[in-house]
């Protein structure tokens, strides 16, 4: 990769939008029509998201249920979609792979615990039963895919994990990777971004209950890689997801012999400079064990409970989060960061550097389309056709003092 004045042609039709400050905003959606629910396994596929199974309340007590539901984003509604044949589960690890949901492990309420795995085809509205788990049964694992990869691992049974495997869905086999190092634990979250797992936060009953460690995961390598730990108030059962090149973490518990242990803050994780920062806490007020999602250029998060057992009280709303920034469609000059762009060519210019910054440019999933660390005191890129496709892109200045961001459009 050249280091600078690379010259890249890009289409005509680009439209720079200025995101240097980006706003985001909750906004309520059409409550989970079946009921107030704890403890679903969820994914999207495409312009859908899915919840199943999971326990419900009614009044005081509470029962597992195995129904299983579409969210169509764009009607806003819900419909009832073919049950998981096999048992109802909480604690399940979930996922999508190549346009196929994915549900392995969990476990019931009377203690029975789960290594199945199961296959939802949306073409057919079908399950198809895939090879089981190969770390045996527990539950309250964490997951992450990168490409056409699942990664799950951690968890608990008897006692706590710390190991990891790789689901190839196409040759239908489980393999072990590296464990990740740490304490043992349960409830972390995983996420993927730029080509690598991440896995943060969860608990034992140990000396560490309370987990808020990030670890970064290199399949390349199959090497584990400590980042910057997660801010936040509570460390497991937290919501997670991806947006605009980074992930959203954010609610969840944590024990607490006294005070508040239900959480509604929110922060942003930028691999790009290793950086947790605060946004808009979820407007459903404090969650645990919710469901959450990414379904197109928003992400969703509802359900789940507003207190921690024994206290039951569950929910059934469900919220979408958006970028929201103004644009434009000019040319831009943000401090140090300008940006200007002819027929055929878009020119990114970052003057005064006064120490090492990166410029990358991703689109919304955090696939990294180009990348380049500046040194020098006056660069300038430009970018070229050959690199994108239709959509959405983020090219971000970033150092250590800075983060500056700008959204483009390619779309024809």
């Amino acid at each position: 990769m050249k280091k600078t004045s690379v010259v890249f042609s890009v289409i005509l039709n680009l439209l720079v939008l200025n995101v240097v400050a980006q706003q985001y905003v909750w906004t309520q959606k059409a409550n989970f029509s079946p009921c107030n629910r704890y403890g679903a396994f969820h994914f999207s596929i495409g312009n859908y998201g899915y919840i199943g199974s999971g326990i419900v309340q009614s009044g005081a007590s509470t029962n597992l249920i195995n129904d299983f539901w579409q969210y169509d984003a764009a009607a806003d509604t819900w419909s009832q979609k073919a049950t998981l044949p096999a048992s109802g589960r909480l604690g399940a690890s979930s996922f999508e792979i190549d346009g196929k949901g994915y549900v392995t492990t969990g476990f019931d309420l009377a203690s029975t615990y789960f290594n199945d795995t199961w296959e939802y085809d949306p073409s057919t509205n079908s399950w198809l039963q895939k090879a089981n788990f190969a770390g045996g049964i527990r539950y309250t694992c964490a997951s992450f895919v990168i490409g056409n990869t699942a990664y799950v691992g951690m968890g608990k049974y008897g006692g706590y994990f710390s190991d990891f495997f790789s689901f190839n869905p196409l040759t239908n086999t489980w393999s072990a990777i590296a464990s990740m190092p740490g304490a043992l634990r349960q409830s972390a979250r995983g996420f993927a971004l730029n080509g690598f797992g991440f896995v943060v936060g969860g608990a034992n009953q140990g000396t560490n209950y309370n987990s808020y460690d990030l670890w970064q995961y290199d399949p390349q390598n199959n090497t584990w890689l400590q980042k910057t730990s997660y801010p936040g108030n509570a460390s497991y059962g937290n919501a997670v997801f991806i947006l605009n090149s980074r992930a959203f973490l954010g609610t969840g518990s944590k024990l607490v012999t006294t005070g508040q242990s239900t959480f509604d803050d929110f922060y942003f994780y930028d691999p790009v400079i290793d950086t947790w920062t605060a946004t808009q806490n979820f407007a459903g007020g404090t969650r645990q064990g919710s469901s959450f999602m990414t379904i197109g250029n928003k992400a969703y998060v509802g359900i789940g409970s507003s207190d921690v057992f024994p206290n039951i009280n569950y929910q059934n709303d469900w919220w979408s989060f958006a970028d929201v920034t103004t644009v434009g469609n000019t040319g831009l000059s943000i401090s140090n960061y300008t940006v200007s762009y002819s027929a055929d060519k878009i020119i990114f210019s970052i003057k005064g550097i006064q120490q090492q910054a990166n410029f990358s440019v991703t689109d919304l999933s955090g696939k990294i389309i180009y990348r380049q660390t500046l040194r020098s005191l006056t660069s300038s890129l430009q970018l070229d056709k050959s690199l994108f496709a239709k959509g959405v892109y983020i090219a971000r200045f970033s150092s250590k003092h800075n983060d500056q961001n700008l959204k483009f459009l390619i779309n024809s």
